[in-house]
C-alpha cells in the first residue's frame, strides 16, 4: 500500500506498506515541498505516479522505489488521479481551488497561474505530455474509473454534482446534483450503483486578497456528514 505524506513547506515523503504486518517498510522522499496529493498506480508497468502542484508529475519505479523521471504540467492542481492500463493513459482532475492557487502564487518561485482549472485531463504515461483537456463543472475533486463500461466518475465539491464521463473520449454523458459537498467515490459493479461521501458545507469566506474560497469550520460544531447512494442507468 502506497501512503503519499503530502504538505506544504516541508518535503513530500511516500511511505510503503505491508498490508499484512502493517508496517512501514520504505520512504522515499523527494517529492517536494509543496502539496502533491495524486497517485496512480501501473501495476504490471511497476509504475507509481505522483502529482504535485508544483505543478510535476512524477514516476517512480515501485520495485526498486525511486523516482525515475520529473515531468512539467500545464495542469496546475492535479488532485487526484487513475491510471488507465489499456490505453497507458493517466485520467486526472485539475482542480482550480482559488484557496491553493493564491498559495501556489505566493510560496512557488516564479509561479504565475495561467490555468483557470476546472478540467479533467488525459496525460501520456510514457511522456508526461497532456493529451487532452476537459473543462469541468466547479471544484471537481475525486475521479473513479470503471474501465469495463468505459465510465469516468467525477465529484464537483464547488459545484455540488457528480459528472459521469465516457472514458475514452472524454465526452460529457450525464450530470447528477448531489447535496454540498461531495466528495469521494466508490462503484458497485454487482448492483451497477455509486456511492458519493459528502462532506459538510462550511460556507464562503474570503482570501487575504479578497477572493472568494471555501472557509474552514474552525470551532463549530460538526454536523453529520452523508452518504448518497446512485442508481445508475445500464451502459
Amino acid at each position: 500500500m502506497y501512503l503519499n505524506g503530502q504538505g506544504w513547506y516541508k518535503e513530500n515523503t511516500l511511505y510503503v506498506v505491508d498490508t499484512r504486518t502493517m508496517q512501514v517498510t520504505h520512504t522515499l522522499p523527494g517529492f517536494g515541498t509543496v502539496k502533491a496529493p495524486g497517485m496512480a498506480i501501473d501495476i504490471e508497468g511497476q509504475r507509481l505516479f505522483v502529482s504535485s502542484f508544483t505543478p510535476e508529475l512524477f514516476t517512480v519505479d515501485t520495485e526498486n522505489m525511486a523516482i525515475t523521471s520529473r515531468v512539467r504540467l500545464q495542469t496546475e492542481q492535479a488532485i487526484t488521479m487513475v491510471y488507465e492500463p489499456s490505453s497507458k493513459r493517466i485520467l486526472a482532475v485539475d482542480q482550480g481551488a482559488a484557496r491553493m492557487r493564491y498559495f501556489q502564487e505566493k510560496d512557488i518561485v516564479n509561479f504565475k497561474s495561467v490555468n483557470p482549472g476546472n478540467q479533467i485531463i488525459s496525460i501520456d504515461s510514457t511522456t508526461g505530455r497532456e493529451t487532452r483537456q476537459v473543462a469541468a463543472a466547479d471544484g471537481p475533486l475525486d475521479l473513479l474509473l470503471d474501465s469495463k463500461k468505459k465510465r469516468l466518475f467525477v465529484t464537483h465539491r464547488e459545484g455540488g454534482k457528480v459528472s459521469i464521463y465516457d472514458s475514452d473520449s472524454l465526452d460529457l454523458l450525464q450530470v447528477i446534483d448531489v447535496p454540498p459537498m461531495p466528495n469521494s467515490l466508490a462503484y458497485d459493479e454487482a448492483d451497477n450503483a455509486l456511492f458519493v461521501t459528502v462532506k459538510n458545507d462550511p460556507g464562503m469566506g474570503t482570501m487575504p486578497d479578497g477572493r472568494a474560497a471555501r472557509k474552514h469550520p474552525g470551532g463549530q460544531p460538526a454536523l453529520p456528514e452523508k452518504l448518497v447512494r446512485i442508481d445508475l442507468p445500464p451502459r
